[in-house]
């Protein structure tokens, strides 16, 4: 990954205090998104992901968005960018993950549904 993408995505985690809807299309390595829902005081209610590629991390990426969540309770919308023509085959563990943020009222799309909600 870019050592500037890195650097703004930092940046972003330690300075974003009010947006309601955040749309990362791009690639983020596991690390910097870890710090990212670590550190952002923002309370996302409409939070757009992109996952493509990761298949042996997404069960890590949906954990950290899961942990994000319950620190501010704030998401009601969380879309998947999964890219052009994907299909993910969520595992029984990504699953778990996925049901329990339902269970914190957390509608769930592939990204290119969003523009239904």
């Amino acid at each position: 990954m870019n050592i500037m993408l890195v650097n703004w995505l930092k940046t972003l985690g330690n300075y974003l205090n009010f947006v309601e809807y955040l749309f990362l299309d791009f690639h983020i390595d596991l690390l910097s998104f870890e710090y990212f829902t670590k550190n952002c005081r923002a309370n996302l209610k409409k939070w757009i992901i992109y996952i493509e590629g990761e298949e042996d991390l997404r069960k890590d990426y949906l954990k950290y968005v899961n942990n994000y969540q319950k620190v501010h309770n704030s998401l009601k919308i969380l879309g998947i960018n999964k890219g052009y023509m994907c299909e993910f085959n969520w595992t029984n563990d990504e699953l778990e993950i996925i049901n329990s943020l339902k269970d914190q009222s957390i509608n769930i799309f592939p990204s290119d549904e969003l523009d239904k909600c």
